[in-house]
């Protein structure tokens, strides 16, 4: 029976793994950053074949050996080997070989150290030259006049800029500096810059200075119809998951200004599906102390789908500090 086959038939191989730093977290099965080397969704380990992929290092999958490779030694399959045949006492070493061991893991380190400031240098590049290109897109940019994506919303395209038969919607770092663009097509397609920054980044729909209330949600179709419906700065985060970034920021920015989270309701028949709209938004709630205003309609909903939808105003019956929101009659609560 050759090593591997030793190693795999002892049946320890979460064992092995958490010696070498896996959490549960890195068994959960969903893409995340390698443990080895980074990233943001590179690694993911397959929960039923016990097999672990890291797009770094290539498209295949490998198993918990080549994992303990990866992590501990740069990918060496033979030093990765001899460290699980010594952890499972198949193949004492010597002090001697466990000391060679121990300088060719360092040794490892070390080269996975500078490729990883290579690798930070090369994003730190990715993100200056993404910003730039957004900066020169909106400066040439024009004004809109008329778009069918804003024809089918029945919103505005005040505060933005056409492009190419694209919308523009500028986005800006806390620093409040354009670092990236979001561009809507006519079909509703939507595209940000690539390797753009947009976690913790947003834009704005009127102005913040000197306001006292102000909207966040996801979508510009959303925002304008909040922005028209009101006259209130709106805040757009973009996606559901960048809620509490953008939002934490902008609360930085502004400490007393009052924010109402105006939740995407992303319902869905099976309930063992996340309703991310909702979901982030009141964790965003939880952390400022905010309302969150849910639009109620048949199946998912955002406001711009409440305001051209039939039947009246809009009415709102709070829960706490949850408000549902549905058509009736006029009740200015942001007022």
């Amino acid at each position: 029976m050759s090593k591997v086959d030793q190693i795999k038939a002892a049946g320890q191989s979460l064992a092995i793994l958490r010696s070498v730093g896996i959490t549960e977290k890195h068994l959960n099965g969903k893409h995340q950053a390698c443990p080895a080397c980074g990233g943001k969704d590179r690694f993911q380990w397959n929960k039923k074949k016990g097999l672990f992929i890291c797009r770094h290092h290539d498209s295949k999958y490998h198993d918990f050996i080549s994992l303990v490779a990866h992590i501990k030694f740069c990918d060496n399959i033979k030093d990765a080997i001899d460290y699980c045949m010594d952890f499972l006492g198949l193949n004492k070493l010597s002090e001697q070989e466990k000391d060679l061991l121990k300088i060719r893991q360092e040794a490892a380190m070390v080269k996975v150290r500078q490729l990883e400031q290579i690798e930070l240098a090369m994003d730190v590049k990715k993100k200056l030259d993404a910003k730039l290109k957004a900066q020169e897109k909106w400066a040439k940019a024009k004004p809109v006049i008329t778009h069918p994506y804003l024809a089918k919303k029945r919103v505005s395209g005040e505060f933005i800029r056409q492009s190419e038969g694209a919308l523009l919607i500028p986005i800006y770092s806390a620093h409040r500096e354009l670092v990236n663009l979001q561009r809507i097509y006519a079909n509703g397609g939507k595209f940000f810059i690539v390797d753009a920054e947009i976690m913790g980044c947003f834009s704005v729909l009127g102005s913040l200075r000197q306001a006292r209330k102000a909207f966040i949600c996801e979508g510009f179709a959303t925002g304008m119809s909040l922005y028209q419906q009101y006259k209130l700065p709106v805040i757009l985060a973009f996606m559901a998951g960048n809620l509490k970034k953008a939002g934490l920021a902008i609360r930085s920015l502004y400490p007393s200004l009052e924010i109402i989270i105006c939740a995407d309701n992303d319902i869905h028949a099976d309930d063992s599906i996340i309703n991310a709209g909702v979901h982030y938004s009141r964790e965003l709630a939880s952390l400022i102390g905010a309302k969150v205003l849910i639009p109620l309609l048949e199946g998912k909903a955002d406001f711009n789908d409440l305001v051209n939808s039939e039947g009246g105003e809009l009415v709102y019956s709070a829960q706490g500090s949850e408000i549902r929101v549905t058509r009736s009659v006029l009740n200015r609560l942001a007022a």
